[in-house]
């Protein structure tokens, strides 16, 4: 509810601010092909097209590797690791030559309505899909003792690096949430860049090791999607998890 509140107050509020020039990075989570589900994180194949199209035609799109090093850049991601990833995004991705990662919680791997082992081969040898940890059991990693954080980051990792034969340098924390020692465990691990889920963008000046990320709703159509994106709802600092 307090996200609720605080979403549609950025958005009235969102007339009276003026734009800004920082780059961001767009998170997803479920596109079906109709727009007839009620979840709010499951934006349809029609709005998703559309929207990365207009955002493709205003900002430069580039790959997570590249976001903190262009201006006026892009990025887009997606969580959970959904089968309509494959049967719809990848056919898009690969007509429009769109880079994209997957942060896969590996407790979905296989799973009815998740991606399979064979998906995700065939989405990474294509060369436009790269994987991020999402966690093992999609446990927020808020407050967990280092045995806990070993099984939630560590083991998913090292599980994925071997099953494909590559190497995972990003990790979204699930639920967004996170803290001092969850940072410092993925230092250790050598990720490069860790993103959290504040509806933020961001200034490719700054050290970051932390970046937000702007999740898109059901909801959102291009002229709220765009008022997000050039920063008129970064003030709120929203979670969606609030």
């Amino acid at each position: 509810m307090i996200f609720i509140i605080k979403y549609y107050i950025a958005f009235l509020l969102s007339f009276f601010s003026k734009n800004k020039s920082n780059n961001f990075i767009l998170m997803y989570h479920k596109i079906p092909p109709l727009n007839n589900n009620i979840d709010i994180f499951s934006v349809s194949l029609k709005s998703f097209t559309k929207q990365i199209l207009f955002l493709k035609g205003h900002f430069n799109l580039v790959d997570l590797n590249e976001i903190d090093l262009k201006h006026n850049s892009f990025s887009v991601t997606f969580d959970d690791g959904y089968d309509d990833l494959y049967y719809y995004i990848f056919p898009f991705i690969k007509k429009y030559k769109i880079k994209i990662i997957i942060f896969l919680n590996l407790n979905n791997l296989d799973k009815n309505g998740y991606l399979t082992f064979c998906h995700l081969k065939e989405m990474l040898d294509s060369g436009f899909v790269e994987l991020g940890c999402h966690g093992n059991t999609h446990l927020t990693l808020k407050n967990l003792d280092k045995k806990m954080l070993k099984q939630e980051i560590d083991f998913p990792k090292n599980y994925l690096e071997n099953l494909f034969g590559i190497k995972i340098f990003f990790l979204s924390f699930p639920n967004g949430r996170y803290d001092v020692s969850s940072i410092e465990h993925c230092k250790d691990l050598g990720f490069k860049k860790i993103f959290n889920s504040k509806l933020k963008t961001f200034d490719i000046i700054d050290e970051i090791f932390i970046f937000p990320r702007i999740c898109v709703y059901r909801y959102d159509n291009i002229k709220i999607l765009y008022n997000k994106v050039v920063g008129k709802f970064d003030f709120l600092n929203i979670n969606p998890n609030d």
